[in-house]
């Protein structure tokens, strides 16, 4: 198999279907594979040529995942499934590689939107053996828009995601970092896979790139909220967070202010609550800052009445 863009996903959203046709639309010639279940297996009907995959769960890895895993996190247990599945898909991504003798991929999440030909915009990332990029804060990295060019290491991360629960002295560094997170109130996100990126990021610096950096004036979104780096923001839909996208000739670019310069970007992603804007980049609408505007207003006005 030729290189794929693999996305995993469980469950079924309207997002999803926008996520794997955008990453068609930029990139014809390349598989596009959907580690998913049954849930979304119809979309190989509606989305040409996709790859619909259901992961091995009775797998050894998987099933010790499962059972050894502990919940670090103050939310319910919805929010467990959740970040049980945030880990175990990297090894969904590796088991599928392996068994495809796949040797190079790009994994990006379902609320990602691709605009570009994913293998020339990732070129300079070629001699990094994988991508992630920094969330805002010092204890996460995300691994959303993750180029896997080398599949020793993915296996190494996911060697270190076991280690660490199931080693008793790595458990209890997990166990101290959740303490201290709920100490200083920075409990959002808890102990995730962005935990495991950064800490694995760490100890591989030199094997791991930013696709978040800017090169040749152009760059992958790291998320739509934030303006790090000095990037305008649209205030009026959420003050000082959101980046002001602006397209041209369908291609979203973001004024940046420290380097006076408009920035292409290659994908967006839209975190969070975020996703429902998906349907409006989807497009490429030039006027889609208004069709949100008056969405709101609609909605506002409902309530009213």
């Amino acid at each position: 198999m030729k290189s794929p863009i693999i996305v995993v996903h469980q469950g079924f959203s309207e997002y999803l279907t926008l996520c794997l046709l955008k990453a068609q639309q930029y990139n014809p010639s390349t598989p596009i594979v959907l580690i998913g279940n049954e849930d979304n297996r119809h979309l190989s009907d509606l989305i040409p040529d996709l790859i619909h995959v259901i992961p091995d769960q009775n797998g050894y890895d998987v099933r010790s995942l499962k059972k050894n895993y502990k919940h670090r996190n103050i939310q319910t247990e919805h929010v467990k499934e959740y970040e049980l599945l945030c880990l175990l898909r990297w090894f969904f991504v590796r088991d599928f590689m392996k068994q495809n003798g796949i040797e190079r991929c790009l994994h990006i999440d379902s609320d990602v939107l691709l605009f570009c030909d994913v293998w020339q915009a990732g070129e300079p990332f070629r001699n990094y053996g994988m991508t992630l990029a920094p969330w805002g804060d010092p204890n996460n990295m995300i691994g959303h828009t993750c180029f896997i060019n080398d599949l020793q290491l993915l296996e190494r991360f996911c060697n270190t995601v076991q280690e660490y629960y199931y080693d008793a002295e790595k458990s209890r560094f997990l166990d101290e970092l959740y303490a201290d997170l709920l100490k200083k109130k920075i409990c959002r996100y808890a102990i995730s896979d962005m935990t495991f990126l950064k800490i694995f990021c760490d100890e591989n610096p030199q094997s791991i790139g930013n696709v978040s950096d800017i090169i040749n004036d152009a760059t992958f979104d790291n998320r739509i909220t934030s303006c790090l780096g000095g990037y305008a923001a649209n205030s009026r839909l959420i003050k000082n967070e959101m980046k002001k996208i602006l397209f041209e000739n369908k291609i979203p670019y973001c004024w940046n202010k420290t380097l006076h310069k408009k920035i292409r970007f290659h994908s967006i992603h839209f975190h969070g609550n975020m996703k429902y804007m998906m349907k409006y980049f989807f497009q490429e609408n030039v006027n889609y800052y208004s069709d949100i505007l008056l969405e709101r207003a609609k909605i506002k006005l409902r309530k009213i009445i």
